[in-house]
């Protein structure tokens, strides 16, 4: 009889709480994840064993890893977020708790996109949230998993303070040259505290991609509000479009991140949206809006 496996990420404070209010709502069995094994081992097992559904207990790597391991199986997946960010969860309007746990294992399965990054021609890697090459994946360099612990997203904000004063890097975008501070694409539209792509969805079926010029602390402030108060309107350090495909490059290897996981310096990121591979449990009552 198919069960619901629960891929746990045993490392978060919230992890036994997961697993047990989840064993309270029907069948489950419960995979550990492990920093050698973060996901995509253990959904091969469960689905082996019958597994009829899948929920993930982790913040946004374990989340991308398994739905990666998802991606066009029809398998729902379900989430309940116990990590530091949860940026992904947060698109999607998931609750925390014991409301979450219900909503993973009972909520209405709705197609969702994608994403899949390939650095230096390897082997495509899912991203949920967003994928860029410069200066923000240098941020990550200076989160520091005690402050996580301790602030929360908070601890992303700080670490960018240090390096939003740096000068722009010369890159490409489709093989043309620019300058630019990073180059983000992106498959949801919020992080905590601002809009990165106003109006994208995590259904739409596009990529949305961001060149950010900004070149020291003056050009910040224009670009600070326009994501604090949702503008959609693209400013001359601020340029914002929708396509299917985009390849950032450099002549030289740079920090790239997926979902904030920091990657191995890449000096090209390619990037592309896979529409409708993922069934996502969510609100039946409630239809998916664009964060405004």
């Amino acid at each position: 009889m198919p069960f619901t496996a629960l891929i746990l990420n045993p490392i978060h404070p919230g992890a036994a709480t997961a697993a047990r209010e989840l064993g309270a709502l029907g069948e489950v069995r419960t995979y550990l994840t492990t920093p050698e094994s973060p996901g995509p081992e253990q959904v091969a097992q469960a689905l082996s064993e019958g597994a009829g559904s899948v929920v993930v207990a982790g913040g946004d790597g374990t989340q991308r890893l398994v739905a990666g391991a998802l991606a066009g199986t029809g398998v729902p997946l379900g989430i309940l977020a116990t990590g530091t960010a949860c940026v992904y969860s947060r698109n999607l309007g998931l609750p925390r708790g014991l409301a979450g746990a219900a909503l993973a294992m009972t909520g209405v399965p709705r197609s969702m996109d994608l994403g899949w990054a390939s650095l230096d021609g390897g082997s495509p890697e899912p991203f949920l949230v967003a994928t860029g090459m410069g200066r923000d994946a240098e941020t990550l360099l200076g989160v520091r998993n005690n402050l996580k612990k301790r602030l929360g997203w908070v601890a992303y904000v700080r670490a960018g303070l240090g390096t939003m004063g740096r000068h722009r890097l010369p890159l490409r975008i489709n093989g043309q040259p620019i300058e630019a501070w990073t180059v983000l694409a992106g498959n949801v539209g919020r992080v905590p505290t601002a809009s990165l792509f106003p109006g994208a969805r995590p259904d739409d079926g596009r990529l949305h991609v961001m060149h950010l010029g900004v070149d020291g602390w003056r050009d910040w402030w224009p670009v600070l509000l326009t994501g604090m108060t949702h503008s959609r309107r693209d400013i001359g350090k601020l340029l914002r479009w929708e396509t299917a495909h985009v390849l950032i490059g450099s002549d030289i290897p740079r920090a790239v991140h997926l979902d904030g996981d920091l990657r191995t310096a890449a000096r090209s990121l390619e990037v592309w949206i896979d529409p409708g591979t993922l069934r996502i449990r969510c609100p039946g009552e409630r239809r998916l809006m664009p964060f405004r």
